[in-house]
C-alpha cells in the first residue's frame, strides 16, 4: 500500500486525504492488527500546514482508534511536523 502515494505525488495524495481520515475509524474498527500495520502507510501527510492540521484533528477526535493504529497516527504526525519544520527551516 506504501507505493499508492510515492512523495512525488503529493497533490494526489491530499485529493483524497480527508476521505481517508474520515473512514480510518470505521477501517480500524473492521479489520485486524495486520492489515492496519499495512493500511496505516495511508495516512495521509504531505509536509505542509493542512496536513498536520489534518493529523492534529484526527488526533482529538478519532479517540476510538486501536491502539497500534494510534500510535500509527501519532507517529505520522510527529515526522510530518519535524518535516514542515526542517521545509520552513529551509526555506528562510
Amino acid at each position: 500500500m506504501s507505493a499508492l502515494y510515492p512523495s512525488e505525488q503529493n497533490e494526489l495524495n491530499e485529493q483524497s486525504a480527508e476521505q481517508r481520515m474520515s473512514s480510518l475509524a470505521t477501517i480500524d474498527q473492521n479489520n485486524g492488527p495486520v492489515f492496519m500495520r499495512s493500511y496505516s502507510n495511508l495516512i495521509p501527510a504531505t509536509c505542509s500546514e493542512v496536513s498536520v492540521a489534518r493529523l492534529e484533528k484526527a488526533l482529538v477526535e478519532l479517540t476510538s482508534l486501536s491502539a497500534s493504529t494510534q500510535r500509527s497516527l501519532l507517529i505520522k504526525n510527529q515526522e510530518d511536523k519535524r518535516c514542515l519544520m526542517i521545509k520552513n527551516n529551509l526555506s528562510r
